[in-house]
């Protein structure tokens, strides 16, 4: 695994000149996850906070609600992302801050919260860094954190494949996409009834998201048997990713 503290350290000079202040990193993220919990109303959700940082990859952070809410509407400006309650988490390939107005936006805004400019200068630099995943505070604190942090596992390895390796998963969602629905559903690529269409929308919606849903058991099986049935080199890439999601990084022990 890459140093990243070199990566973030790259990235100063520009947070000084955005937000005035010295701006210094977390020794380790799960201080930082430990940090903003503040929120947590029982022993038992402080309890389950604790041990799911314990779980956390070197690049993977946890940041207050109100921030990862700014940075998603400043980056993405459908009017889609926020259906249905904003994101959770998200796996950043690129930095999406780029944009000198971007950076200005997300500083200015968040400063409005009551954070200090060290705690902004972190924020930025955490969000701006490619190869990061970020959490919400809210998400450390919930069982959901379990079904979360694989599907954003699945994404980073996603982005990992050769353009040919993307080629042949594209052509197979295409083609499950648009096959006819089964008797008893009105489409084809269709979640089980316990998560109430939101999988649905969303595999439907974007291509990046059908591969991460199908491994966390949302989809209904026979989009799985299909996928293995008609399009065997797309099954052993999924497999392999959905294998290595569950390996432990034994860099992170």
């Amino acid at each position: 695994m890459e140093n990243k503290s070199l990566t973030l350290l790259a990235f100063l000079a520009g947070i000084t000149m955005l937000c005035s202040g010295c701006a210094t990193l977390p020794v380790k993220n799960q201080s930082l996850a430990l940090s903003y919990w503040q929120n947590a109303k029982t022993a038992q959700t402080q309890e389950l906070a604790i041990k799911n940082s314990e779980k956390l990859r070197k690049n993977e952070y946890v940041l207050p609600d109100a921030v990862i809410d700014t940075f998603a509407r400043i980056v993405d400006k459908t009017p889609t992302v926020f259906w249905a309650g904003g994101p959770a988490a998200g796996h950043l390939p690129y930095d999406f801050l780029e944009k000198d107005k971007d950076k200005a936006e997300f500083c200015n805004k968040v400063k409005k919260g009551s954070y200090n400019e060290t705690e902004i200068a972190t924020f930025y630099t955490i969000l701006s860094t490619p190869k990061n995943t970020i959490i919400k505070q809210s998400v450390l604190e919930d069982s959901f954190f379990d079904s979360a942090i694989p599907h954003e596992r699945f994404h980073e390895e996603m982005y990992k494949l050769s353009d040919e390796e993307w080629k042949i998963m594209h052509e197979a969602y295409a083609n499950l996409k648009n096959r006819k629905a089964p008797e008893g559903h009105n489409i084809f690529l269709d979640d089980k009834p316990q998560y109430a269409g939101f999988a649905t929308m969303a595999v439907n919606m974007s291509e990046n998201e059908f591969y991460p849903y199908l491994a966390d058991n949302k989809l209904e099986d026979y989009v799985e048997e299909t996928l293995k049935n008609d399009f065997p080199k797309a099954y052993v890439i999924y497999t392999r990713i959905k294998e290595k999601v569950k390996e432990k990084d034994q860099n992170d022990l």
